[in-house]
């Protein structure tokens, strides 16, 4: 099950009814997988908070993680184009998180970061409209309290850091397919939005599907015997 949209609801929460119908399932020898763009740091909290212990497909298919949290597969950005996507990015004035097997990363400064935390509060929680509140969301955000600033991206590049996904909010959607059309330019990418005024870059293999159909595989288990469940198209 994809999460936003779909297994939480408008709070943001896996509901009861929905940890009732993931564990009933699990009984009865269902596997089940949560299947998202977020991160591990992202989703285990959700978890812990209702006792579940889920397989996740995270980063939009960049990584597959067991019930224990434990890698079974990645499928991250070649660092020689990242470069590339970066430069893009600061281009069209977007900042750029980037999410890794090793917590969060960007090249962006504290303040850039915040503006664009700041974007993706708003988007997120629309009803809120005090600004006062809005700020202490943003300064409390773990994509802005745990965030890693590098000043050479070439120095990350160069450890054992994997870069699943790269990810940057917007004001508006014209924005974002601006900054598309640029990065349509660049080869092996799968650049995707869950939101009017997101995008999220990854890697062309990593996407939801191909990294379930790599672990169906591995494990035995047939296309008919998959059920899939999700907002987007």
């Amino acid at each position: 099950s994809d999460m936003d949209g779909t297994l939480l609801g408008a709070d943001h929460k896996i509901s009861p009814e929905n940890c009732a119908a993931i564990r009933t399932a699990q009984e009865n020898n269902v596997r089940f997988a949560i299947v998202t763009g977020r991160t591990y740091e992202d989703v285990r909290p959700l978890l812990d908070e209702n006792a579940l212990a889920c397989e996740c497909v995270l980063m939009n298919g960049g990584e597959y993680r067991d019930t224990e949290g434990n890698l079974l597969m990645g499928i991250y950005l070649d660092k020689k184009i990242v470069p590339a996507v970066l430069n893009c990015l600061k281009a069209h004035q977007f900042v750029g998180e980037l999410y890794t097997n090793k917590g969060y990363y960007t090249p962006s400064s504290k303040e850039e970061l915040f503006a664009g935390i700041l974007k993706r509060i708003r988007r997120f929680y629309p009803q809120i409209q005090d600004d006062e509140t809005i700020y202490q969301m943003a300064a409390t955000h773990p994509h802005y309290v745990e965030m890693n600033f590098i000043e050479d991206i070439d120095a990350l590049l160069q450890t054992d850091i994997e870069i699943g996904k790269i990810v940057s909010f917007a004001d508006t959607s014209d924005e974002i397919t601006a900054l598309w059309a640029e990065l349509d330019k660049i080869s092996g990418l799968a650049i995707s939005s869950s939101l009017p005024t997101n995008i999220e870059i990854n890697d062309a293999a990593a996407t939801k599907g191909n990294i379930l159909a790599k672990v169906a595989e591995k494990i035995g288990l047939q296309e008919d015997e998959i059920a899939v469940f999700g907002d987007g198209q």
